[in-house]
Formats: structure tokens, C-alpha cells, sequence
């Protein structure tokens, strides 16, 4: 009985996410979503539950592992994803969100010699140690333009 109670527990934890967490530059928002080692990233700003079918997802094996991906704006309002950890794809059709997967145009991933970008904004759970302290302190250090609004009664 204790084995299914933790099961059931265990299930119920993992099954559910957190509340959205916003990136905004100018007009475009990208709306955030962390379930268990999976992180959603849409298009738009969604209020919770509502999220569409196209996104980008963040997944890593939750041991010795983790998710750090820059999120940057452009100017025709699409969004780029370049990643460094972490398995990063694009799920359905929607245009105006992508992975870059061209190895030689990345930004530099924690690279202090490189300052990302004004409508860069580097989102991770890495820097967990230290609550999402780490993520702000990280993005206000180099200067990011990117406006984030995190839950209030988030860890």
C-alpha cells in the first residue's frame, strides 16, 4: 500500500507545472511553462492552462543535467532559440518561433567574454541553487532589455 501511495504521489508531482513565467521585448511575449524536466516555451502570453498547439520544448534527464536556453526578439517579431544543454525542438507549425540549430551562429552559452544581446534573455534552471535569483542576476549583469515577470509565489 505504501509503494502505491508513492507512486500515486510521485505521478501527481510530476504531472503538474508551474505557473506561467512571461519574457517580453517591445510587443512580443514568449510565455513559459516548467512540468517535472520538461520547460514549454509559446508564442504569446497565455494565462495558464490556455496554451496552443505550436512550441518550442526545453526536456532534460533531470540527473546532472539541466535547461539553459537564450531566448532572442527580433526585429520582424519572430523569436529565436539557441541552446546549449538540453534537448530543445520545435512542436507544431507556428512560424514565428524557432530552434537554432546552426552550431556556428549560437551565442556563446555562459561565455563572460561575450555580452548577449539587449533582446537576448537567458532562461534557465541551472542557476536553481539560488531560486530564480540566479536567472535575474545573470540577465541584469548583462545588460538584457528583456522584461520577465515571474509568479509571485514562485520557488
Amino acid at each position: 500500500m505504501k509503494t502505491i501511495t508513492f507512486v500515486i504521489t510521485a505521478l501527481l508531482l510530476w504531472s503538474c507545472s508551474s505557473p506561467p513565467i512571461y519574457y517580453t521585448y517591445g510587443d512580443v511575449t514568449i510565455t513559459r511553462v516548467e512540468k517535472g524536466t520538461t520547460n514549454y516555451f509559446y508564442y504569446g502570453k497565455h494565462p495558464e492552462g490556455k496554451y496552443p498547439d505550436s512550441f518550442i520544448q526545453s526536456t532534460y534527464s533531470g540527473f546532472n543535467s539541466g535547461m539553459g536556453v537564450y531566448i532572442t526578439f527580433l526585429p520582424n517579431k519572430k523569436v529565436r532559440f539557441d541552446y546549449e544543454i538540453s534537448l530543445v525542438e520545435e512542436i507544431g507549425n507556428d512560424t514565428n518561433i524557432y530552434v537554432n540549430n546552426n552550431l556556428s551562429d549560437r551565442l556563446p552559452f555562459y561565455d563572460d567574454r561575450t555580452l548577449p544581446l539587449n533582446n537576448t534573455v537567458f532562461t534557465t534552471d541551472i542557476l536553481r541553487s539560488e531560486g530564480l535569483k540566479g536567472e535575474i542576476n545573470y540577465n541584469k549583469k548583462w545588460g538584457s532589455k528583456v522584461t520577465a515577470t515571474y509568479p509571485s509565489d514562485y520557488p
